[in-house]
């Protein structure tokens, strides 16, 4: 009876041996798996990492170029004395126009033959000379 129950006690200890290294067989493939998909995902991560790390040196250095041209801007209007108009940076040198004739342009729309009429009106002897000189040839 002995000899009976060594042996059923191996054949299940082999039974549990067997189904132990096939369970720590598929426990290392699932492992050595997920150690890959780990592997991958730190690598796109740093890549997605580095690409934004990228982004914000962009930003970064487009602000401080920003901030430079405002610094110079501000440095130069205190150099002018404090005032914020000044000549435009890209000023074109180009020849002077007519001057302005304020006389001439007061004048401009003024209903002559209304005033030398009125006039007229006034003076009855001056009246045919002073449309006769209104009067275009």
């Amino acid at each position: 009876m002995e000899l009976l129950r060594t042996t059923l006690h191996k054949y299940q200890d082999g039974k549990r041996l067997d189904a132990f290294a096939e369970e720590k067989d598929v426990l290392a493939q699932i492992q050595a798996q997920e150690r890959h998909l780990l592997t991958r995902r730190h690598e796109l991560q740093a890549i997605n990492m580095n690409r934004e790390l990228r982004g914000l040196d962009r930003i970064e250095k487009r602000e401080r170029q920003s901030h430079e041209t405002s610094l110079t801007r501000q440095g130069r209007v205190s150099a002018r004395g404090g005032d914020a108009r000044g000549p435009n940076l890209t000023l074109e040198l180009k020849p002077k126009g007519r001057r302005a004739v304020p006389h001439k342009a007061m004048n401009r729309y003024r209903n002559r033959l209304g005033e030398a009429m009125g006039r007229a009106a006034s003076n009855p002897d001056e009246t045919f000379a002073a449309a006769a000189r209104l009067m275009p040839s």
